[in-house]
């Protein structure tokens, strides 16, 4: 045989491989079962079934994603849960304010409302479901919470299965890059500890969990100091009645951008009052400045004041700025940070007060462990930072469930002790060669962890290949996947 001939035969082999994955395999769907166990449900535990799904890409409601609801409800789940990436790509969040982004979420809402369990849907979000302006994701959370799927975004749900409480913890998956969104961290000075940030090019943000129980969160003063050692070139400042740790861009906020004079109080995803105001303060390098907001509620409207002044002189006696959201957007919410551009932004000696006199933060960053993360905070970007923090309310005999787009997460959930980590992201590598597996997998385990089940100590992870694709419409020995947990108390106490 010439080698024209063998040449030939290699691109006929190659486009039939190509159609195959093309026109077959991506929509070859198949039901992968998983049999858990755990040795914390009792001998009569009635026994647990959900599905999982992972990385829908949905662009259109076709007949492939309807052939998905309806194999995902034959199965008969008593709850559903999704693992991110439902857009196609985040691309679609920069075309916000067109038909087609609107169209999008349409489709997929109209997908999630095909599909039926007994306790219902519960999501976690992915890198696809962020824009680079995160307040236009907060569209994707809103119809969400329209059509009734719970979307765990850095908190939980507790369901109650057979005498016995099933927790859903989930958290985000942004996944910008650390020069783009920077972690916040524990840093010594010379007066002891604080919480540091370093350049980014985006917004970076740190805030403060404070879980469902709202209420005591409102009518407060938020106090602390800050410094900067580029001010020309780095924005920083404080959020407060924030909504970002239930995963909305939307809050009150103090803050100076990058080698502006003054600080600017005014609201964000709410409506703005009448004109910026602002607290006119003349930032130095390395210098430290302290702050005062206070948030109240009136009858039908939010108040805010605020000052800035240089730690070494005295408090001002009146305020600098006052402002007042006649919609009364938001009416309670936590505390956080900000900070933008070049340079180190240091953050210490944080305080909230009611006003009722009750401290609901005192934070002085000082029982933290140099270079790690403060217990109670999590930072956009790097939600990890909330597991440890939603395990702590699970009592050691409950089952915990964690929701998290990336595997990459892993080890915090397994020094946090969750039980079962359900995760999606890699596709599954969507080509895999003989003998070899994924070619290419997105995740920092490595390629060993494309799809399956793998144990970290104490924690049992399950990796899904997703139903849709990403990057090319294409999938080679690795079918879509529809997983159906039964899990089951251990025989014997053996765990599986």
């Amino acid at each position: 045989m010439n080698i024209k001939k063998i040449f030939i035969i290699a691109c006929l082999a190659v486009l039939l491989l190509f159609l195959y994955a093309f026109l077959i395999e991506r929509h070859n769907l198949q039901v992968q079962n998983v049999a858990l166990t755990s040795a914390k449900l009792p001998e009569d535990f009635p026994g647990l079934r959900f599905v999982q799904l992972s990385d829908m890409h949905i662009k259109k409601l076709g007949a492939y994603e309807i052939k998905v609801a309806q194999k995902v409800n034959s199965l008969r789940p008593q709850f559903i849960v999704i693992t991110g990436d439902f857009f196609r790509t985040r691309d679609i969040f920069e075309r916000a304010a067109t038909p087609e982004f609107k169209q999008n979420i349409d489709n997929i809402a109209a997908f999630l409302q095909l599909l039926h369990a007994e306790k219902g849907i519960f999501v976690c979000r992915g890198n696809n479901d962020f824009g680079n302006d995160k307040e236009v994701s907060d569209q994707f959370l809103q119809r969400m919470k329209e059509i009734g799927v719970a979307v765990l975004s850095n908190s939980q749900r507790v369901l109650r299965v057979g005498g016995v409480n099933i927790h859903l913890l989930g958290v985000d998956y942004p996944e910008f890059a650390r020069d783009e969104v920077a972690d916040f961290f524990i840093a010594e000075y010379e007066d002891g500890q604080c919480l540091q940030v370093n350049e980014s090019s985006r917004n970076s943000y740190s805030h403060f969990l404070i879980g469902d129980d709202r209420s005591r969160w409102s009518n407060y003063t938020f106090t602390g100091k800050f410094r900067q050692s580029r001010p020309d070139a780095g924005g920083v400042g404080v959020t407060f009645y924030s909504q970002f740790d239930k995963g909305y861009d939307r809050f009150y906020r103090l803050r100076r951008t990058g080698g502006e004079a003054s600080f600017i109080l005014s609201p964000h995803g709410a409506e703005q009052p009448p004109g910026d105001i602002y607290v006119d303060t003349n930032i130095l390098p390395d210098a430290w400045y302290r702050f005062k907001v206070e948030v109240y509620n009136l009858q039908q409207a939010t108040a805010m004041r605020a000052r800035v002044w240089p730690r070494q002189s005295p408090e001002p006696t009146t305020w600098q700025a006052t402002a007042v959201d006649s919609n009364a957007t938001f009416r309670n919410g936590t505390v956080g940070l900000w900070s933008h551009g070049t340079g180190m932004h240091q953050f210490d000696d944080l305080l909230v007060v009611s006003s009722t006199g009750d401290t609901l933060l005192s934070e002085d960053f000082e029982q933290g462990v140099p270079l790690q993360d403060p217990f109670g905070w999590a930072d956009y970007n790097y939600e990890r930072e909330a597991i440890p923090w939603l395990m702590q309310s699970v009592p050691e005999d409950d089952y915990a469930i964690l929701l998290s787009h990336t595997p990459d997460v892993i080890n915090w959930a397994e020094a946090a002790a969750v039980d079962l980590q359900l995760s999606g992201h890699t596709h599954g590598g969507q080509i895999q060669a003989p003998f070899f597996g994924a070619l290419l997998v997105r995740t920092a385990l490595g390629r060993k962890y494309a799809e399956g089940l793998f144990q970290f100590g104490r924690t049992t992870l399950y990796i899904n290949r997703g139903i849709g694709t990403a990057l090319a419409p294409l999938r080679l020995l690795c079918r879509p996947e529809i997983t159906i947990f039964e899990l089951q108390n251990s025989v014997l106490g053996v765990d599986f």
